[in-house]
């Protein structure tokens, strides 16, 4: 049975999910949910920790183990996702033709949309064709900021 636990962050609060000894998932909301106990373990206080990290740029990569879970056709695209270098970005486009279906670049944006562990599976790296930014499952402003705050690492 997965657990849950909430931690404060700059843009409300990570909601942070394990199950069998991996992160599940990690969303975030304004406010605290509160709908379950709040049950924190060391690797939800981890992967909290580390997020934290990665948001006062400090942190690149990601330690804690995790585990996706989801169709075939999304598990290729995430795992295309995890080769998305920190401060790089790419497109849909492009990850459709990467995972070998050129021509599923709207399919490659929904199993994009629907990715469980965001930032970790940077899905904010992704990007239209004409470089604007596209939609992201935590607004657009998170995106850019997530964005800025690469750039700032990786150009400073």
């Amino acid at each position: 049975m997965a657990q849950y636990a909430e931690y404060p962050c700059s843009f409300g609060f990570f909601r942070i999910g394990e199950e069998f000894g991996a992160v599940i998932s990690i969303d975030i909301e304004k406010e605290a949910l509160n709908k379950e106990p709040n049950a924190p373990s060391a690797l939800l206080d981890q992967t909290a920790g580390e997020l934290s990290e990665y948001l006062a740029g400090r942190r690149t990569q990601f330690s804690f183990p995790y585990r996706l879970q989801g169709t075939p056709f999304r598990m290729k695209v995430w795992h295309e996702l995890e080769n998305v270098s920190y401060g790089e970005t790419t497109t849909y486009k492009k990850l459709a033709e990467a995972i070998g279906r050129p021509g599923a670049y709207h399919a490659v944006g929904g199993a994009v949309a629907a990715n469980p562990l965001s930032i970790v599976v940077p899905c904010h790296r992704v990007i239209g064709t004409n470089g604007t930014l596209t939609g992201y499952a935590w607004g657009l402003p998170i995106k850019e900021r997530l964005l800025a705050l690469e750039r700032k690492k990786w150009t400073g």
